[in-house]
């Protein structure tokens, strides 16, 4: 006898969401809500952040801004949440990562399975540190963004853990020829061009990577960078650029699209970070054809293979020498570019919304 397959209604919780905040796991969330409403699924998004109004995206977004009172505030945040996901009744809750994962302790009252889908390397600070083991252990189904992340995740608690990647959207990108979309920034055709896109705060190895451009200036490496982003380093950055001279361009924050554009007509992707989880960006950028640099951290390694070179962190020599190899070879440049918008393709939104559907229904039944 066939399966019947019906349309269900889920319960995403996140603790922040676009459009005021535009992470790799505000990005990703907002895909997977947007995409399993497009299949027919009742889509509810749960989060903490910012009250403001919302147009329609073919999936519901509600929201309770967190008070500002340390852990008074985060009980009073979970007294709301809890009795609405009772109201809500969806068929399944997915929470996008441990401290969302507060249902779990009430599936005795929901009679619903819940999904911790977990999203980055840290599970041994502030919050993280109490709920890990009891949430991954009472999770009806716990997802890993990356096989460095189950590793992680299973040194903690040993159990059936599924490993489901970030994806991208390859239709988004404008369809512009790098030629096209310098002529339009007005950028100079003929520039070796490498861009940094991230928050300006210390994890994220900025410091490095402007480090790095000096090493390059003093070998005579004709190179610009720029940089999209903004963050509480960004005056203490320009203010070293500015020191050293160096050919760097603050572009601040832009529209997802705007920094798409800024992707397409670079050379290089360089990302200096001191831990990241499955970050989009690097997607974005082998989507571009950009070659890249990366930290070797977390689960780089599983982007980052054959398309571009991986160095240690907090190591501006390494960035230097590897930039240095793709300026001096264009060939090379070109070639990694290549193979990383073919990888790419293995990522694409359709192909990860439909691996956690298929986890919903294996739950629903």
């Amino acid at each position: 006898m066939p399966l019947i397959f019906r349309y269900m209604k889920i319960a995403i919780l996140v603790h922040s969401f676009p459009p005021c905040w535009v992470g790799g796991t505000e990005i990703a969330t907002y895909n997977i809500a947007k995409r399993l409403g497009e299949l027919g699924n009742e889509v509810h998004v749960i989060t903490e952040l910012d009250d403001v109004l919302d147009s329609d995206e073919g999936f519901s977004i509600h929201r309770f801004p967190l008070k500002r009172v340390k852990i008074l505030g985060y009980i009073y945040f979970w007294l709301r949440i809890l009795p609405f996901l009772k109201k809500l009744d969806p068929d399944v809750i997915h929470c996008q990562g441990i401290v969302m994962g507060i249902p779990v302790f009430f599936k005795w009252w929901y009679h619903k399975p819940v999904i911790v889908y977990h999203r980055d390397n840290i599970l041994d600070q502030s919050m993280e540190k109490y709920f890990s083991k009891p949430v991954l252990k009472r999770a009806d189904t716990v997802i890993a963004l990356t096989d460095y992340m189950k590793k992680r995740m299973l040194s903690v608690e040993e159990r059936e853990i599924l490993v489901i990647n970030n994806g991208i959207d390859l239709d988004e990108f404008p369809p512009y020829s790098r030629k096209q979309v310098r002529e339009k920034l007005g950028w100079d055709l003929e520039d070796v061009i490498l861009i940094n896109v991230g928050r300006l705060e210390k994890i994220k190895g900025t410091d490095y990577l402007i480090d790095a451009m000096r090493i390059l200036k003093e070998n005579k490496i004709q190179v610009k960078l720029i940089i999209v982003g903004d963050g509480k380093l960004k005056k203490d950055l320009e203010r070293e650029v500015k020191k050293q001279q160096l050919n760097i361009e603050f572009m601040g924050n832009n529209i997802h699209e705007r920094a798409l554009e800024y992707l397409l007509a670079s050379d290089i992707f360089i990302l200096p970070s001191l831990s990241e989880g499955f970050p989009n960006v690097c997607l974005e950028a082998m989507a571009a054809g950009l070659s890249i640099v990366t930290t070797d951290i977390g689960g780089m390694s599983e982007i980052v293979d054959g398309n571009g070179f991986l160095v240690k962190p907090e190591n501006p020599e390494e960035i230097a020498r590897a930039v240095q190899k793709l300026v001096e070879d264009q060939d090379l440049r070109e070639e990694l570019g290549k193979k990383g918008k073919l990888k790419v393709k293995n990522y694409e939104f359709k192909r990860i919304v439909r691996e956690i559907e298929e986890v919903y229904e294996d739950l629903v039944g």
